[in-house]
């Protein structure tokens, strides 16, 4: 058996004792390999995510998968998150493992230290891969918010003895409907309360009852002190309005309202079209941009057309009794 091969056992070996309990917060979901040289380690631990809105909410379940390339143990065990996180040191294509490793390492230790990078008890500011997750972590660190999760990653077995220091423990909100469960950062420090009007900045609830810690690019700034010569510490300038973006969106607001009221209009006059009559009340025959002509069609079907998206208010109607093509805005303009 090659030396790599028996490191591979032994690493088997050891991660299955590090689960064997049934307190253990880090389970191993699958391995590959005659020894494994893959895993997926599964962690039962409190860590942050964004939603689609960018806020960044708790997430309860992280997946990892491990793999021992071919130059393990020299070379460092390959990680990849399978599972959405937001850390300052972690991407979706790489988790960091800084100096930590060496062939003389253990792999179960490195799985233990990614746990403890999920729950933020460990995180580095200075060289991060995610300046985002870096950013909103570092206009934060005053709002007992970390560790997210501060419950002992090791399990029982793993601990130094009866005097070994006991973290405290966190309670959290039950699952919401969606199984997703969310921070309550009232309840994130055992030492003290935080302020009201904190909580009321930094969390929110939205319409599915997901409570969040608050959007990652509206970090709040801490406030001013001064310096020991009275000078106050700097404070990076408030983001100027665009004008122009605002403008826009009330542009588009004013479009949106004419819109509704056609919409509206043209219901109100489907409504007065009896929807048994036999005999047209009007036939109008409709060409789109390239000029091709189609009907007849009575005032009821050209409305049922532009309410399913096969007609235009833009398109060209011809209708008896007028000498040339106009467009079909007009024809209802004219309440023919």
């Amino acid at each position: 058996m090659s030396p790599r091969d028996r490191r591979l056992q032994q690493d088997n070996k050891e991660l299955h004792a590090l689960v064997a309990g049934v307190d253990s917060l880090i389970r191993i979901k699958s391995e590959e390999g005659i020894p494994p040289d893959k895993y997926v380690i599964a962690y039962h631990l409190m860590g942050l995510q964004l939603d689609h809105q960018d806020n960044v909410i708790e997430r309860d379940y992280h997946e990892m998968e491990v793999y021992l390339p071919l130059e393990y143990p020299r070379g460092q065990p390959q990680l990849k998150m399978l599972t959405p996180v937001f850390h300052p040191n972690i991407d979706p294509s790489h988790v960091c493992q800084g100096d930590f490793w060496g062939a003389e390492e253990r792999l179960e230790d490195l799985i233990v230290r990614i746990a403890q990078l999920i729950t933020y008890q460990d995180y580095n500011l200075k060289s991060p891969l995610d300046g985002r997750a870096a950013e909103w972590t570092e206009n934060n660190l005053n709002q007992n918010l970390f560790p997210v999760d501060a419950r002992d990653v090791f399990p029982a077995s793993r601990s130094t003895g009866d005097d070994a220091e006991e973290l405290p423990k966190v309670n959290f909100d039950s699952n919401d409907d969606l199984g997703v469960r969310v921070f309550d950062r009232n309840e994130a420090s055992q030492s003290g309360s935080p302020n009201p009007d904190q909580d009321e900045k930094s969390s929110s609830v939205d319409d599915l009852g997901i409570r969040i810690l608050g959007n990652w690019e509206e970090g709040e700034q801490p406030e001013a002190t001064s310096s020991p010569e009275g000078e106050d510490s700097f404070q990076p300038e408030a983001e100027p309005v665009n004008e122009s973006e605002a403008e826009d969106d009330r542009e588009i607001r004013r479009k949106v309202d004419e819109l509704e009221a056609e919409n509206a209009s043209l219901k109100a006059q489907l409504a007065e079209v009896p929807s048994g009559a036999v005999t047209p009340i009007v036939q109008i025959w409709l060409a789109d941009s390239e000029a091709n002509p189609e009907g007849p069609f009575t005032l009821r079907e050209v409305c049922m057309k532009i309410g399913s998206g096969q007609a235009d208010l833009d398109d060209y109607a011809f209708v008896h009794g007028i000498d040339d093509w106009i467009p079909l805005r007009q024809v209802f303009s004219d309440k023919i």
